[in-house]
């Protein structure tokens, strides 16, 4: 879970540089083998890379807008997590009050348990962040990817966990 608002160029190079990097090796190739060496054989008709090339804009096109519509739900999914913790915290110090007790507690026995109870909620939200930065089995995870994943802070560990212990009774 990436919670920034897009990836620099920079960052997004270092990503893919290993990819660019073939990409530009094997059409370099190519190109040198038709243009110099005059392998006329290499040569291709526009006609079906044009038919391929628009099937291909579809296709991304497609799953462009299903990528998005997940990224979308998901937006919405954790804006409603924000704001209904807003509201829990709110009703805790609002609720947690002497009015309707039967055994009346000191003020700071009720800011005690207001906050040890927002304290609780906060260490719930932390451990749902992190358990949704694991590793998936459908994602990449070579070395490179998790010293990536390592510089953005975006890596989970179980020792990550114990940040959680201090809002925890």
């Amino acid at each position: 879970m990436y919670i920034g608002t897009r990836f620099s160029f920079w960052r997004t190079l270092m990503w893919s540089k290993k990819y660019v990097m073939i990409f530009v090796i094997f059409d370099s190739a190519i190109v040198l083998a038709h243009s110099v060496l005059g392998l006329e054989w290499l040569h291709l008709p526009w006609q079906p890379i044009s038919l391929i090339g628009i099937a291909v804009a579809f296709y991304l096109g497609f799953k462009n807008n299903s990528s998005y519509d997940r990224l979308w739900e998901a937006r919405k999914i954790w804006g409603g997590i924000v704001n209904a913790s807003r509201s829990f915290t709110v009703m805790a110090r609002d609720f947690i009050i002497n009015d309707e007790a039967t055994v009346e507690k000191t003020n700071e026995e009720l800011i005690q348990t207001r906050q040890s109870i927002v304290h609780r909620h906060v260490a719930w939200l932390r451990a749902l962040a992190l358990e949704m930065r694991k590793i998936k089995t459908w994602e990449h995870d070579s070395e490179r990817d998790e010293a990536f994943r390592k510089e953005l802070g975006l890596s989970c560990k179980e020792e990550n966990f114990d940040q959680i212990k201090p809002y925890l009774s």
